[in-house]
C-alpha cells in the first residue's frame, strides 16, 4: 500500500502548499510554524499500515527536504510521490531486535513464566537486569513525572523485532496493553463498584509504572527517548495473583485465540487496549470518556440513540436500562458542553464499565462470526425487527389454528 490523500474529493491544498514553500525557502524561520503545517499535512495523508504514528511526521518532513533540495515544487502530487518512495524504502529495511524494559503493579512470583505473541515476547522479573542502563538521570525523569515512583513493581521486557526503535516501542507498548486490556477485564467482570475507602483510583488492578525505556539486546539505550504514562500520581498496591495466575492465564489464551481467529481481530486487540487505557486513570472524568469512546467504538456510531438501542439488545429489564443508559448519556452531553461535575463520577464510570464488558462479551461469542466490529453492532439493530417478528409469529400459529379448526369443522360436517 502506497500513501494516498485521505481526502476523497477534490479539496484545494494550494494555501497549504504554499506556506510550506514559503517555510522551505526560508522566508519563515519559526519551527513551530513548520511543525503545525507538517501535522496538518500528516493528518490528511494515510500513510502504509506498516508505518508507525511517530514515524510519519519524520517521513513528511523528509519528502519536503527531498524536494526542496531537488528544487522541485511542492505539489499535492509530488509530495504524496516523495512519501510513497519513502515508504517503500522503510518497509525494506532490515529488522533488528529491541528490548522495552517497564514495571507494572504486579507482585512477582516464580509462576509468571515468558508469553509469546507473534514475534513478540515478555518476560517478568523480581529487579532489574543489571545490563540495564539508562542515560536519564533522575532530574530529567522529574520534568515528566512528579509523583513518588514505584519501588516493588514487576519488572517487564518486551521482546520484539523491528524496522525502527519508533515502531519497536509502539509494537511493544500495544502488546503488553493488549495483555492487561485482557488481564484487568478479567479482574474486574465481577467488580460494580470501588472495594477501597479514600480517594479514587484506578479501576484496574494492573496497572503500567511511570517510565519505559528502549534498549539494544545488551542493555545499552537505543535511543536517548523514553515514554512515560502521563496520567501516572502514585505508586498504587500490588496486584498478587499468584494464586489466579494459572487461572487467569488459562482465559487470556483463550480469548487471545478466539480473537485470532476471527477477520476482524485487529479491531478487537485495539478494543481491549482501549480497555486497559480507559480504566488505567486517576481522573474519573476521563475514565468515564475514555469508556464512552470505547462504547461508541464497539458498537460503530457517534449517535446516542443508536448507541442506546443497539446496548439494549443484549440485556434484560429494557425499561430500567434504557433510563440508566439516557442519564448516562445526559450526564456526558452536559461534562463535554458545559463541563458539569458531579460528586458521584465514580459510580458512572462502573455503570458505563459494565455496559463496555457486555460488548466485549458479545463480540466474543462463538456463535457468530461477523467481519467487522461495524457488521457485528449493526447485527444489534435486529432489536426492533425481533419483536415485529415475534409478532408476527403469533399471528401466524392464532392463523394456523383457525385453519386446522376449519379444516376440522369442514370434515366433521362431511361425515
Amino acid at each position: 500500500m502506497c500513501a494516498k490523500w485521505k481526502l476523497k474529493t477534490e479539496h484545494d491544498f494550494s494555501t497549504l502548499l504554499n506556506k510550506i514553500n514559503i517555510v522551505m525557502t526560508g522566508n519563515i524561520a519559526n519551527p513551530v510554524t513548520y511543525n503545525n503545517l507538517v501535522n496538518l499535512l500528516v493528518s490528511l495523508i494515510e500513510f502504509a499500515d506498516y508505518i508507525p504514528d511517530a514515524q510519519q511526521p519524520m517521513l513528511t518532513k523528509q519528502a519536503i527536504s527531498q524536494l526542496n533540495e531537488n528544487r522541485d515544487e511542492i505539489t499535492k502530487e509530488n509530495l504524496i510521490n516523495s512519501i510513497s518512495l519513502l515508504e517503500e524504502e522503510y518497509e525494506n529495511k532490515p529488522h533488528i531486535s529491541l528490548i522495552l524494559l517497564t514495571t507494572a503493579s504486579l507482585s512477582y512470583s516464580n509462576v509468571m513464566r515468558d508469553i509469546r505473541i507473534g514475534d513478540t515476547r515478555v518476560t517478568f522479573s523480581r529487579v532489574k537486569p543489571r545490563r540495564f542502563v539508562t542515560d536519564r538521570t533522575d532530574q530529567q525523569i522529574r520534568g515528566y513525572i512528579y509523583g513518588r515512583l514505584p519501588q516493588n513493581y514487576t519488572y517487564l521486557r518486551i521482546y520484539t523485532k523491528a524496522r525502527s526503535e519508533h515502531e519497536g516501542a509502539e509494537k511493544c507498548l500495544y502488546t503488553i496493553n493488549y495483555l492487561r486490556g485482557i488481564w484487568n477485564y478479567i479482574l474486574n467482570c465481577n467488580r460494580f463498584r470501588r472495594t477501597h475507602i479514600g480517594r479514587e483510583k484506578p479501576v484496574n488492578q494492573i496497572l503500567l509504572g511511570p517510565i519505559h525505556t528502549l534498549h539494544k539486546l545488551d542493555g545499552t539505550p537505543a535511543m536517548s527517548t523514553f515514554w512515560y504514562e502521563p496520567t501516572y500520581l502514585e505508586p498504587v498496591n500490588l496486584k498478587n495473583v499468584t494464586r489466579r495466575w494459572q487461572i487467569i492465564r488459562e482465559q487470556e489464551i483463550k480469548i487471545r485465540r478466539w480473537i485470532s481467529s476471527r477477520p476482524h481481530s485487529k479491531e478487537l486487540e485495539n478494543a481491549f487496549r482501549k480497555y486497559a487505557q480507559a480504566l488505567d486513570t486517576w481522573d474519573m472524568y476521563d475514565s468515564f470518556l475514555k469508556l464512552w469512546n470505547l462504547l461508541e467504538y464497539l458498537l460503530a456510531t457517534f449517535k446516542n440513540d443508536i448507541i442506546i438501542n443497539r446496548i439494549l439488545f443484549l440485556i434484560k429489564d429494557r425499561n430500567y436500562q434504557r433510563l440508566s443508559l439516557q442519564n448516562l448519556r445526559n450526564f456526558r452531553n452536559s461534562y463535554v458542553h458545559t463541563a458539569k461535575s458531579t460528586d458521584d463520577v465514580e459510580s458512572y464510570v462502573y455503570q458505563v464499565k459494565i455496559y463496555v464488558e457486555t460488548l466485549l462479551q458479545f463480540h466474543m461469542l462463538r456463535d457468530y462470526r461477523f467481519s467487522s466490529i461495524c457488521e457485528a453492532a449493526c447485527f444489534l439493530d435486529n432489536s426492533k425487527k425481533s419483536e415485529k417478528l415475534k409478532n408476527k409469529i403469533v399471528g401466524l400459529k392464532r392463523e394456523l389454528r383457525n385453519i386446522s379448526h376449519l379444516q376440522h369443522n369442514v370434515r366433521a360436517a362431511r361425515t
